[in-house]
């Protein structure tokens, strides 16, 4: 036998070895099923050009369950209408609704995510793609980027990455994406088969299911300018030749030639037969590792609402009306007038902080004690055109007391409220005891209040004031001349703190400590880097507010925490743009970005009875690092 033919007959004898342990079934007891479903046959073949079929057909080499797959399918460009996908065995059918048209000489990627499963196990196939053409070619450029949450930089999820060939602003608000993705869990994105051009990228939060920001509630961000996608810029790697189709790779029809098995020895093992696409999809996982300074970088905010309009009137108490507001009121543009009772009606009237709330607290109890008050209020509201004009509603606010008769009456005037020096509290030296309460108030009865030191087993009546805080009439706090590491008691007699309605408090007793210094630890922070107004927020390490100081940098760079737990925190400073002294959002029609935020690069461990001093060299903005990160650092990952 010649040298040829005992080559040809190995080649063979391979060829069936291989084929024959393409799927293998595991033995009763045996090790778990990990793999997830392969393709064997794509009808067309996928990257097919020319594009003309009305559906298509992916067949895998076991029986498979689609999880969800009418959800997560995305399809890049987004078709108008929705594709029909059913299963036939072990071949998954996609056919395009009959009223749909694809465009000429575009890339259409049906991107599955992890929707294909295995049946037995529930092992998904990440990312299966299908991709075809109208067109000659199949346009391969690629997009990479990651979306942040723009309050604390963080992954959200279920985020869009929106494409726009049109520059014009009312595109993400009226039409259709010409590409479209889903940003991963870490929040990276990546858009494949993209064509040559000029393009706007934006990220959507898509609350209502039709891929355009047409919502005020919707979470929104965008890129101050167009991109310009060419080869010459497509950092991404292409990917390589010899990744064909599985169809093109082996058919019933083909056997592979001995050049083709250099290739199967790589493809395929006892365990499986890796086709060539399946190899794409594994592959493709690969392509989201990012190339340094090439990344398109959006962060996410949600626009302050611009429709004014009155969001809820309720009578939770019967002494308490309250109103609320889309958007700040101005006090002289929110009027009442009582209908029924047809009668002056005294109230005392709380705007809230953000001057959206307003509660009429109603002081005569001929009035609050009727089950239904009618009220006539005008209030500013955004018209049709976008106007703000001055309307008037009638409102019906009904109270019905239904433990009347039940309560005792001693429990009814109990007053309620809160304060930080309940259940024998040690607070901070540079703290005071503080009592706020939940309904406008008397003045305090400082005769019915005690305040003693103990002074080994002995009380010692102090001296004390009580200070109402200018900026809440509801809060009250005790001045005295309280010294660290001491312990105090305050006795508050019934009736010391009442509110308007004669409910007062019971009998009490506050025992409470003043915490020494040394149980506490300081933190300075020295700032450099930046000139203008910051917000410094100390936070712990789940990103709880704890304090807050605004400065002026470089005329104002250190910062000092004083008296703060023994704990580990994090520093966020937000860059105060307008100056106003607060976090501002974005605003997508004025083209304002949301003030960005930065983070210390890391946890700070403070002690008690240290003064830990940080330096801090702001370099840039929108910065945290991954081990600080709940959604991309080493707790993501877990």
């Amino acid at each position: 036998m010649s040298r040829s033919n005992r080559i040809y007959i190995i080649y063979i004898v391979l060829l069936t070895v291989f084929i024959s342990c393409a799927k293998v079934s595991s033995p009763s007891g045996g090790p778990q099923d990990e793999q997830p479903p392969q393709v064997i046959l794509s009808e067309p073949e996928n990257f097919t050009v020319n594009f003309d079929k009305r559906s298509f057909a992916i067949t895998f080499d076991e029986y498979f369950v689609l999880d969800n797959a009418d959800q997560v399918l995305m399809i890049s460009p987004p078709l108008r209408e929705k594709p029909e996908v059913r299963t036939r065995g072990k071949t998954m059918i996609v056919e395009l609704d009959e009223d749909e048209e694809l465009q000429d000489n575009l890339t259409y990627s049906f991107n599955f995510l992890n929707s294909i499963k295995d049946l037995n196990e529930g092992n998904p196939l990440e990312n299966y793609k299908y991709v075809f053409s109208t067109g000659e070619v199949i346009d391969s450029l690629s997009v990479t980027g990651t979306v942040y949450n723009a309050v604390n930089l963080e992954a959200e999820e279920d985020v869009f990455i929106l494409m726009h060939s049109e520059k014009a602003d009312t595109m993400p608000l009226t039409t259709l994406p010409v590409y479209i993705t889903r940003a991963m869990d870490n929040g990276d994105f990546r858009i494949d088969n993209i064509a040559e051009g000029e393009y706007m990228i934006y990220a959507l939060k898509d609350e209502n299911s039709n891929k355009v920001y047409d919502l005020q509630t919707e979470a929104f961000a965008f890129l101050d300018s167009s991109v310009y996608i060419s080869p010459a810029d497509n950092y991404i790697p292409v990917r390589p030749d010899s990744l064909m189709t599985a169809d093109t790779l082996m058919t019933s029809d083909t056997l592979m030639t001995a050049d083709s098995l250099m290739i199967a020895d790589s493809l395929m093992t006892a365990d499986t037969l890796m086709t060539a696409d399946s190899l794409l999809t594994k592959q493709d996982s690969l392509f989201y590792e990012r190339t340094p300074g090439s990344e398109y970088n959006l962060f996410l905010f949600v626009a302050d609402n611009k429709t004014q309009y009155l969001t809820g009137a309720e009578r939770s108490r019967q002494y308490l009306l309250q109103f609320t507001f889309a958007m700040p009121v101005d006090s002289g543009s929110f009027r009442t007038r009582f209908i029924e009772p047809d009668t002056i009606v005294n109230y005392i009237q709380e705007v809230s902080a953000e001057r959206d709330t307003f509660k009429l607290w109603l002081t005569d109890s001929t009035v609050y004690k009727r089950e239904l008050l009618s009220i006539e209020v005008n209030h500013p509201k955004t018209d049709s055109l976008g106007d703000l004009v001055m309307v008037k509603d009638t409102v019906n606010l009904r109270f019905v007391n239904e433990s009347r008769g039940r309560q005792p009456e001693k429990t009814k005037n109990i007053l309620a409220y809160n304060t930080n020096i309940s259940g024998s509290a040690t607070i901070s030296p540079d703290s005071k005891p503080v009592f706020v309460f939940e309904t406008p108030m008397n003045d305090p009865d400082t005769s019915l209040i005690d305040l003693y030191v103990k002074s080994d087993t002995l009380k010692i009546n102090k001296d004390y004031s009580i200070i109402r805080d200018s900026l809440n009439s509801k809060r009250f706090i005790i001045e005295s001349g309280f010294h660290q590491d001491s312990s105090y008691v305050l006795l508050l007699d019934r009736g010391a703190f009442s509110n308007i309605y004669r409910q007062e408090n019971d009998s009490l007793a506050y025992n409470f400590n003043i915490g020494n210094q040394a149980d506490y630890g300081k933190l300075v922070l020295n700032l450099s880097g930046y000139e203008g107004n910051v917000i410094v927020h100390l936070l712990d390490s789940k990103e709880n507010p704890v304090r807050t100081e605004k400065i002026s940098l470089p005329r104002e760079n250190t910062v000092t925490f004083n008296y703060i737990s023994s704990r580990d925190y994090l520093v966020k400073i937000v860059f105060d743009i307008n100056g106003d002294g607060k976090w501002t959002t974005g605003d997508y029609e004025l083209k304002r970005q949301a003030e960005p935020v930065s983070y210390y690069p890391k946890l700070i461990e403070v002690k008690k009875g240290w003064e830990l001093i940080e330096d801090w060299e702001i370099s840039g903005m929108n910065k945290k690092a991954e081990s600080i990160s709940s959604t991309r650092g080493e707790e993501a990952g877990k």
